[in-house]
């Protein structure tokens, strides 16, 4: 039970009945109080007033009660956000952990693995677009395994004929008259390899697509014949047959004789390489649309797509 202080209220409402808003703590008999006043107003005039007054352990006690309410709901709320959150971020995360492992795996140069498109859409999107990334990786990694077997090819085409007719030369196999002429095969086969490694070392321009080609006129019919003569060791080892079969004679191309003859020496080493012992290699030229198709044949059982 609270007691009042008698002389405390009678004050208060003095004051408030005067228009003042009262709000205050005092120390009574009982203990602290929380007293407030508010006047009643109307038109100016003071008709009456609300007074309220309880013991501060009441408003106390009632405050404590509704922050163990507050701490209580933040609690059950921030626990069903985590809920949420993790059943939400959940199918975000598994896909994000499968590009960090295929990601792993490309950096070991590995990739052949793909991430399932699945989730959200901004998921989705990701996904797909990673999945386009590795297959350029991909398709860049085979490509540059391709060069490598490209430019091995380029580079023992040459020197296996150099090697070969300077093993003749020496072993005495060519006839001194002959001689000069195969020794001016050799010295073509030099330059052809130093063109080659020329190109090597200009790599970055070939890539940017600014690589001039050095166009001029040339007999194609001539530039076969070379190519044949430059293989000729190869030929001769697997006792293969060679057939002919031009055009018009001569036939003359617009375009870079280097890299032709380089395209030339690629097909007929492929064909050598692919055909049998004893076989057949056919070389054949037309005149369509003034337009030279060259069409390198054999017999063997071709290559696998």
């Amino acid at each position: 039970m609270v007691d009042f202080d008698r002389e405390l209220v009678i004050s208060t409402l003095r004051q408030v009945l005067t228009g003042q808003e009262i709000v205050t703590s005092v120390q009574s008999e009982s203990g602290p109080m929380f007293t407030v006043a508010v006047p009643w107003i109307d038109n100016g005039t003071v008709l009456g007033a609300v007074f309220v007054q309880t013991a501060a352990q009441t408003v106390y006690s009632g405050f404590h009660s509704l922050i163990w309410q507050v701490v209580l709901a933040a609690l059950i709320v921030m626990i069903c956000s985590a809920l949420v959150v993790l059943l939400i971020t959940r199918p975000m995360i598994r896909p994000l952990k499968q590009m960090a492992a295929v990601s792993r795996e490309m950096a070991e140069g590995r990739f052949g693995r793909r991430v399932p498109e699945s989730g959200s859409l901004e998921t989705r999107e990701l996904a797909h677009a990673f999945n386009i990334m590795a297959a350029q990786l991909d398709e860049l990694e085979q490509t540059r395994k391709d060069f490598i077997a490209n430019v091995s090819h380029e580079l023992r085409s040459p020197m296996t004929s150099i090697q070969g007719y300077l093993q003749c030369m020496a072993d005495g196999t060519i006839d001194r008259e002959e001689q000069e002429r195969y020794m001016q095969i050799v010295l073509d086969e030099t330059k052809r390899l130093s063109r080659l490694v020329g190109n090597l070392l200009n790599l970055s321009r070939m890539e940017n697509g600014t690589t001039e080609l050095a166009l001029s006129d040339f007999d194609i019919h001539e530039s076969i014949r070379r190519v044949i003569i430059a293989n000729m060791t190869q030929l001769d080892e697997k006792n293969m047959e060679v057939e002919l079969n031009f055009g018009s004679d001569p036939m003359y191309a617009h375009a870079d004789a280097e890299q032709i003859y380089q395209v030339l020496t690629n097909l007929l080493s492929n064909a050598v390489k692919y055909t049998q012992e004893g076989g057949k290699i056919t070389l054949a030229t037309r005149m369509e649309n003034k337009l030279i198709h060259v069409t390198v044949a054999d017999n063997g059982p071709g290559i696998a797509p």
